[in-house]
């Protein structure tokens, strides 16, 4: 594999984990599996996650604490990555191109729009 061919293979499993990372963590449209995973309820049976979260209690909150910090789960998914790329590299490179391309648009997006 040249540099060039090897930046690109690097570019593409940093932005791809980079979004799935996003993905599981923050975005909205894995808010409710997020919410259901932690067991996320309104009735304050459990504990805060956050010391200011008004938004309920979780009756397992070492589990969402994980989906959000992006050290925590970052690293697993980084290790998921890692294995499948060892042992199947064409075919992650297929599956994370679009989480990398979806990746460098949200972060051009965010540095350089008015």
């Amino acid at each position: 594999m040249t540099i060039p061919g090897s930046l690109m293979v690097s570019a593409i499993l940093v932005l791809g984990t980079f979004r799935i990372v996003r993905l599981i963590g923050w975005d909205e449209i894995t808010k409710p599996l997020r919410n259901w995973a932690g067991g996320r309820n309104e009735r304050n049976i459990g504990e805060p996650v956050f010391a200011d979260d008004p938004r309920g209690t979780y009756t397992r909150p070492g589990l969402t604490r994980w989906l959000v910090c992006p050290w925590c789960q970052g690293f697993w998914v980084c290790c998921a990555v890692y294995i499948a790329w060892h042992f199947e590299p064409t075919a992650t490179l297929y599956l994370l191109s679009p989480f990398a391309l979806s990746a460098a648009v949200g972060l051009v997006s965010r540095w350089f729009d008015p």
